[in-house]
């Protein structure tokens, strides 16, 4: 049984992006239920693969090698556990395309998992309010505060709530509830179908840029990329997207890379940074 690693994972392993999301998610279904997916191999990460190697190993390495014994016990557990096949494919957010083909009505369509772990790791998780244009902690509330999974806090009185930080689980159930309104007001925006992929890109893009308002002329609702998706602008769909290449007033790298990235999921079905 092979598994479909490219890299090794752990401790000192390679961790690519595609390779840390697929023992994440074996993880996950293998006793460590409360692990997040999102591709970053960070202390709670390793920590697992430790604890999952104690079962076999007498001196666990925290690494997960390609081809190696854990990520074959790995494979194997979920079986014993009465989940999926051992062989069963984790989501995938590699280089390998997975374009979704057929277009659907928007509204038959939701955030794909690996859509999802692009996503959290892009907006990367934070424990404690801070200023989202510099990424700097800040201990009273100002304009763009913001927490978790990239939740914008609302006002002085909402910041109460949160100025003494969140945890992990709090943050996931921000971020659940954020894609959530996102996708149920971006779905009345369209009006064609999308692929899987398509869709997928649109809504980590409006995630990063807003829903915006008509009466502010900001945000996807007055976009040039909403206008071409649904039919009503012959302009480049890949220039307009990359017209959003701005972070707090300046044209930075990481945006430019991040919606260079966006396009590669709408149009390859690629879900990696």
């Amino acid at each position: 049984m092979f598994s479909s690693l490219s890299r090794s994972v752990g401790y000192f392993g390679v961790n690519l992006f595609h390779d840390v999301i697929e023992v994440q998610y074996r993880l996950k279904h293998s006793g460590f239920p409360d692990l997040v997916v999102d591709g970053n191999c960070g202390q709670k990460t390793v920590a697992a693969i430790r604890e999952f190697q104690r079962r076999f190993m007498s001196l666990p390495d925290g690494l997960v090698e390609v081809n190696g014994a854990t990520i074959r016990r790995l494979q194997s557990t979920a079986i014993s556990q009465g989940n999926s096949r051992p062989d069963a494919p984790a989501p995938q957010a590699s280089n390998s395309p997975v374009s979704g083909g057929v277009r659907r009505n928007v509204n038959e369509l939701s955030v794909s998992p690996q859509a999802e772990a692009l996503l959290k790791n892009y907006e990367s998780l934070r424990l404690k309010p801070y200023f989202d244009d510099t990424g700097q902690e800040i201990s009273e509330y100002i304009k763009g505060a913001t927490i978790g999974y990239g939740h914008l806090i609302n006002g002085k009185g909402d910041f109460e709530n949160y100025k003494n930080g969140i945890n992990e689980m709090k943050s996931n159930e921000l971020y659940r509830r954020d894609i959530y309104d996102i996708e149920i007001k971006t779905k009345k925006l369209i009006k064609n179908p999308l692929t899987q992929n398509e869709y997928d890109a649109v809504m980590i893009f409006v995630f990063n840029i807003g829903y915006g308002s008509v009466e502010k002329d900001k945000g996807f609702i007055t976009s040039e990329v909403l206008k071409i998706i649904n039919g009503e602008s012959q302009v480049d769909i890949d220039e307009a997207w990359l017209r959003w290449k701005y972070a707090n007033g300046h044209i930075t790298k990481g945006v430019i890379n991040r919606r260079k990235s966006e396009l590669n999921v709408f149009h390859n079905g690629v879900y990696a940074r």
